[in-house]
């Protein structure tokens, strides 16, 4: 099957959020959302997409972003220290040669949702990878299971309205960058 976004490389950014530490074991379905990452992450890298990775600052108790996926030479990296990406860090001038962010990783309602609505009221336009975002799996502590977290929030962005932004919501296979 075809993509159905092509996304033009030199106009967008694949930003991958804070897949760190103890990812693979907290997060929900971490070995399928980071097999469809490092599909994401090669396509992206062999278009020469940039690539930002993000990453929460007190390394000394989260330490680096998980090695499977990354950051290889070319990529970037981003420090911060609170959900919303852009808040306190140079990310929009990291990104400042594109018009749209990819947004993929962790976690759904915290620094997903705080970076996508931040790139929205910056200008960007953003396509959420519906497969590519989780949150925490605490199976019987989360007051909500972490599939309608993840539903939800696909849904919400699905119908959210910014004035001359675009937001798209769809899976990774969806999804090519292009030359």
């Amino acid at each position: 099957m075809d993509p159905v976004h092509r996304l033009r490389a030199s106009r967008t950014a694949l930003v991958v959020v804070d897949v760190q530490g103890s990812f693979p074991t907290i997060a929900h379905d971490a070995d399928d959302v980071l097999v469809r990452l490092r599909a994401l992450l090669d396509r992206a890298r062999t278009a020469a997409a940039p690539v930002v990775f993000t990453r929460q600052r007190f390394a000394d108790r989260i330490p680096g972003i998980v090695p499977t996926i990354g950051p290889t030479s070319g990529d970037t990296v981003v420090f911060k220290d609170s959900p919303d990406a852009f808040d306190g860090t140079d990310l929009s001038e990291v990104l400042a040669a594109v018009s749209r962010i990819a947004i993929a990783g962790f976690a759904t309602e915290a620094c997903i949702d705080s970076t996508a609505r931040a790139a929205l009221s910056r200008g960007f336009d953003v396509l959420l990878l519906s497969d590519c975002h989780t949150t925490t799996n605490d199976r019987g502590k989360d007051p909500v299971p972490a599939p309608e977290v993840i539903a939800h929030y696909n849904a919400t962005f699905a119908r959210l309205e910014y004035p001359g932004r675009s937001i798209i919501v769809a899976p990774s296979r969806r999804v090519a960058f292009v030359p």
